[in-house]
C-alpha cells in the first residue's frame, strides 16, 4: 500500500503545472546524458521532487527509460523499487518486443549471475519465463510477507545492464529520499546502479537531497573512484539553498 500512494503523490505532483527553473531544468536533462550521479539540493518543500518528475517525463517523451521511487517509512528497498518501476515503463513503450524477444544471447547472460529473488522483485511476470532468461530453477524462495528483497550491488548491475543494453540507451533514475538509508547501504546501491560494464549504456542516478543533507558536501568523496569513471555533481536549486 506505501508503494501505491507514494506513485499516487508523484503523479499528482507530476500533473501540477511547471514554471521557471529553466536553467536548472536544462542542466539536470544534460546531466542525463551524463554517466554518474547527481545530486540536488534545496530546502525542504522548494519543488526538489516536482522538478525531478518534470525531468523524468521529458525523457521519457523522448523515448529514455526511466524509474522513480520514493522513499518509504517501511520500505529500504528504494534502489530496486526504482528500477522496478524503470522495467514497468519499458514494458508500455515500444521496447517491450525488444525485452520479450532479445535474441542476443550475450543479453540474457547478463542477469543470469541475478539471484532469483531480485529477478522476481524487479522483473514484471512477463518476463521471469522469457526463452534465454534463466529459469525459475533453483525454486524461488518463499515468500516473507511484505519484507523487501534487499539487491546486492551485482543485482543492480546485472538487471540495468540488461535494461540498458536491450533498449539502446541509458536508463535514469530517480531516488527520492535515498539518503534517509544507512550510508554504507545507501553508497552500495548507487555504486550497484553506476558501475556497469564499459561497453554498456549504463545508469543515471537523481537524488534530490534537502540543503541540510551532509550529502550535499560529501557527495563528490562518496562517489570518487566508481568504476569507468562517473562523476558526482552536485546542483544547488538557485535561490533556495
Amino acid at each position: 500500500m506505501g508503494d501505491v500512494s507514494s506513485s499516487a503523490r508523484a503523479n499528482l505532483q507530476a500533473q501540477r503545472p511547471f514554471f521557471g527553473r529553466s536553467s536548472d531544468l536544462d542542466h539536470l536533462l544534460t546531466r542525463a546524458r551524463t554517466p554518474g550521479v547527481t545530486v540536488i539540493v534545496g530546502r525542504p518543500r522548494c519543488g526538489k521532487t516536482r522538478l525531478c518528475l518534470e525531468v523524468r517525463d521529458r525523457l521519457a517523451a523522448e523515448g529514455v527509460v526511466v524509474g522513480y521511487a520514493e522513499a518509504n517509512p517501511y520500505r529500504a528497498d528504494l534502489a530496486g523499487r526504482a528500477l522496478a518501476d524503470a522495467y514497468s515503463a519499458a514494458m508500455a513503450s515500444d521496447k517491450r518486443r525488444l525485452l520479450l524477444e532479445h535474441p542476443d544471447p550475450d543479453l540474457a547472460a547478463r542477469v543470469a549471475h541475478v539471484s532469483a529473488a531480485a529477478r522476481k522483485a524487479v522483473l514484471p511476470a512477463t518476463l521471469l519465463d522469457v526463452p534465454g532468461l534463466p529459469r525459475r530453477s533453483p525454486p524461488w524462495p518463499p515468500e516473507r510477507g511484505l519484507e523487501p528483497v534487499m539487491l546486492s550491488a551485482a543485482d543492480l548491475r546485472g538487471l540495468v545492464s540488461f535494461l540498458a543494453v536491450t533498449g539502446d540507451r541509458p536508463v535514469v533514475l530517480f531516488l527520492d529520499g535515498w539518503t534517509t538509508a544507512p550510508e554504507g547501504a545507501a553508497d552500495a546501491a548507487v555504486r550497484g546502479l553506476l558501475e556497469q560494464p564499459a561497453e554498456a549504456p549504463g545508469c543515471r542516478v537523481f537524488v534530490p537531497v534537502d540543503a541540510t543533507d551532509p550529502l550535499r558536501n560529501e557527495a563528490k568523496r562518496r562517489f570518487a573512484g566508481l568504476a569507468g569513471g562517473p562523476q558526482a555533481d552536485v546542483h544547488d536549486l538557485a535561490g533556495w539553498t
